[in-house]
């Protein structure tokens, strides 16, 4: 207990401030990362399966920025794109987690939803370890996210409240001009989609990308200290250092 009160008292305050500088940075990566996701969908064919595996590619990119910028480092917009030899890799290990949840999922809903929260550092974990296989990947991630998928789980609860929010906004909106004039239902729509999807980018993305990499931070750093107790000096001794400076 006393280790992961040092860790929590060490890592979030340095993440925070850190996360606020590269806040505009994310944003614009993930603008990046949906503009390739969107020209998928204008491929002549299997716009949906290109969609998908651009998707996929970029994703990890985009979770190893948030990473690096709440470890304090300087990440480079090339970054979000890995070296193609990679992309067999990652499309797969994202087919075997969607599989995996969908088949939880058919026997009840309750098992998806801890199977894709077991699931949920396996981005950050690829990211900081291509050369583990998918398995111990997805073995790995489970390791960590034990005792954390409640913090997990109200992470992605937080981003779709947020989302939702934004839509009702609109919804919002729409109804006091439906008091006045005759709304066009196309009208109702961009309404709707228009702040849902600028918040969507520019709050609720960024909040669930770099909670989600802080968490994965503070399970790394939990999971290292344990095995090796040695470190809890380190750890002991950085927590003075922090507490000298405020």
């Amino acid at each position: 207990m006393e280790v992961m009160k040092n860790v929590e008292k060490i890592i979030p305050a340095e993440m925070k401030i850190n996360c606020k500088g590269k806040w505009f940075d994310l944003i614009v990566v993930n603008i990046v990362a949906l503009f390739c996701v969107m020209l998928g969908f204008f491929t002549p064919f299997l716009s949906l399966a290109f969609a998908f595996l651009v998707f996929a590619y970029v994703q990890i990119g985009v979770y190893g920025f948030a990473l690096e910028s709440t470890r304090l480092n300087q990440p480079n917009f090339e970054s979000i794109f890995f070296h193609p030899k990679y992309f067999l890799k990652i499309v797969c290990m994202k087919l075997v987690v969607m599989a995996g949840i969908m088949l939880w999922g058919l026997l009840l809903i309750v098992p998806g939803i801890i199977y894709a929260l077991n699931c949920a550092f396996a981005g950050f974990i690829f990211f900081d370890e291509k050369d583990l296989s998918i398995r111990q990947i997805l073995a790995k991630s489970k390791a960590l996210t034990f005792g954390k998928r409640f913090e997990i789980f109200l992470i992605v609860m937080a981003m779709i409240a947020i989302v939702c929010l934004a839509a009702s906004f609109g919804v919002g909106i729409y109804f006091l001009l439906s008091i006045w004039l005759k709304v066009p239902w196309f009208v109702t729509m961009i309404l709707i989609m228009i702040p849902t999807i600028v918040v969507f980018v520019t709050v609720a993305l960024p909040i669930f990308e770099f909670e989600l990499a802080a968490a994965y931070e503070r399970a790394k750093q939990q999971d290292e200290i344990a095995k090796n107790p040695k470190s809890n000096v380190k750890t002991k001794n950085a927590t003075k250092k922090v507490s000298k400076s405020k």
